[in-house]
């Protein structure tokens, strides 16, 4: 990705994105793992990289809201018994906090979809339920519970967990696209979350002659991050029988 600095970003906001921030921050709450900080960020990248955070057309779609979940990883989530009880147990905790809000008393995310395993698609799919925001950011954050890897905090990393867990379409450095794709998913990473954008603060604090104090906190804090983020585990917990 080429950084851009000395380059102030206009802050992106649109209904959607706005409303995919809500159901982001519900979510994380309701989900906190073991490191909620670093799923908020990872959903946003997410949202980010597939739909424009949010502001994308059912139409032409190519998959469903706006993480863009195929049917394979939705019933690969929410379907596959193959997890085990603890999966289960998760996706009804996820009922419970949809339900608490106003989803109906009878809401189940295992009834959105019918899968076909010979097609690899859906037979039958709700699709208002699939696409808004919070039943989406719900299954996405289910999604990443299945992964034992620790979610990175590093904005390089989340990238490469990204094309490696989430396994969009271009997924490879040597796919043509690829860098394009990288680089479009930061710029809309930031241009919608700008609080992640190193960059953009070392701007706003050079504009400020006053204010070295918060550039020096604002570089030292992004060496530190980086200088100690961990290697990650890219063991995936397969499902048992």
């Amino acid at each position: 990705m080429q950084m851009l600095f000395g380059k102030k970003k206009e802050l992106w906001e649109t209904d959607e994105s706005l409303a995919l921030d809500s159901a982001i921050s519900k979510v994380v709450n309701a989900f906190p793992g073991s490191g909620a900080d670093d799923a908020e960020k990872m959903l946003k990248f997410i949202a980010s990289a597939e739909s424009n955070y949010g502001n994308y057309n059912w139409d032409t779609a190519l998959s469903y809201g706006p993480y863009q979940m195929d049917p394979i990883r939705y019933y690969d989530v929410i379907q596959n018994k193959a997890w085990g009880q603890n999966n289960e147990n998760r996706i009804d905790k996820a009922n419970e906090f949809l339900r608490n809000e106003g989803y109906g008393e009878d809401f189940d995310l295992r009834d959105l979809a019918v899968y076909n395993p010979n097609t690899k698609g859906f037979d039958s799919v709700n699709r208002d339920l699939i696409h808004d925001p919070l039943v989406a950011t719900t299954i996405a954050r289910l999604a990443l519970m299945q992964d034992a890897g620790a979610i990175p905090t590093d904005d390089e990393k989340i990238a490469d967990y990204y094309f490696d867990f989430w396994g969009p379409r271009i997924n490879d450095p040597s796919q043509p696209g690829y860098d394009d794709k990288r680089d479009d998913a930061f710029e809309n990473f930031y241009s919608y979350n700008p609080e992640y954008d190193v960059d953009s603060k070392v701007f706003d604090a050079l504009q400020d002659s006053t204010s070295t104090p918060a550039l020096d906190s604002i570089i030292n804090d992004n060496f530190i991050r980086e200088s100690i983020e961990e290697p990650r585990d890219n063991t995936r917990v397969e499902p048992t029988e």
